[in-house]
């Protein structure tokens, strides 16, 4: 592990899980959190994010900022403080790239992915991966002949097309699928799972992961540091796909839904494939999601915005 100084870092929340992992993959840092009134299920914030009501925050130690709204950027920098910039998702038509990159100028912006990076053009680009321990994220048993599928995405304001919420429904009665999923009347099935241990034995019980949404989130990488093949659809927002195609038969693409279920079908009747699709892609997981590697690219963000 690289040495790094210790940062006060002012946090905006933006998405409890993957906000845990960050914290968790930095403890050298203290983050104090942005109180939005939600409290966070399942995944508990360590002790070095401690969350703070706006007007609590201690300026007169934070060292820099990290945002995820323009708004926060700009009431971090009027306190004479340096901030990064978070983008998870590719553009869509209702984003103005070209405003942002002017308000943004060279300011360090983290992105998931070289593809979001290039079609944002916005920033400073620093690219490190979403943390995934295979440490814990492992033990691949399938008991049930199921896919499984995370969609507390499928429906929300990006709209149904992009969160895969109109798969989900016509693939829902004809291969067997578990969604996870809170408050969901669009399928019997769907239950809420906020803690990490009961995540990791739902995964570890279901023979592969029908990843419905636009791209490739956290979920699907979860699941193939698990060890699951993961079925996906090819649209204009995939991402990974140097790390995640049939020449390194890690993944099974489709190109519509019909393939896709069709596909899936195919993979749950062999189950010697699906261990050899995961095994791939968990091998994959370790080399390039690897929680060392998110560290040392959200510390060259940090270190950039404060030089």
């Amino acid at each position: 592990m690289k040495e790094q100084k210790h940062l006060n870092i002012v946090m905006e929340r933006y998405h409890d899980f993957c906000e845990y992992y960050m914290y968790k993959t930095m403890p050298e840092h203290t983050f104090y959190i942005v109180d939005n009134g939600i409290t966070p299920k399942g995944r508990i914030f360590p002790d070095n994010a401690i969350i703070t009501p706006w007007d609590q925050i201690p300026w007169d130690i934070i060292d820099c900022g990290y945002a995820v709204h323009s708004e926060r950027v700009r009431s971090v920098w009027d306190h004479n403080k340096p901030c990064v910039f978070h983008i998870d998702q590719v553009p869509q038509q209702w984003d103005d790239t070209k405003s942002l990159a002017q308000f943004l100028k060279d300011t360090p912006t983290c992105y998931f992915s070289d593809e979001e990076a290039k079609l944002w053009g916005v920033g400073t680009p620093i690219v490190r991966p979403h943390p995934i321990d295979t440490n814990i994220f492992n033990g691949y048993n399938p008991t049930k002949e199921m896919a499984i599928t995370v969609a507390t995405r499928a429906i929300s304001g990006w709209g149904p097309e992009l969160k895969g919420f109109n798969i989900l429904k016509e693939a829902y009665f004809q291969v067997p699928i578990q969604v996870i999923a809170k408050d969901d009347e669009n399928f019997p099935n769907a239950k809420a799972i906020y803690s990490e241990e009961e995540m990791v034995k739902t995964l570890q019980d279901h023979q592969l992961y029908f990843n419905c949404a636009w791209k490739l989130d956290r979920s699907p990488l979860e699941a193939m540091g698990v060890g699951l093949p993961v079925v996906a659809i090819k649209t204009g927002f995939n991402v990974y796909k140097e790390h995640f195609n049939e020449k390194n038969n890690n993944i099974i693409y489709a190109y519509d839904i019909a393939e896709m279920i069709s596909k899936t079908k195919e993979l749950l009747a062999d189950k010697k494939r699906c261990l050899e699709i995961g095994k791939n892609a968990q091998e994959t997981i370790k080399k390039f999601w690897n929680p060392e590697l998110s560290r040392e690219g959200w510390n060259k963000a940090f270190n950039l915005a404060i030089k």
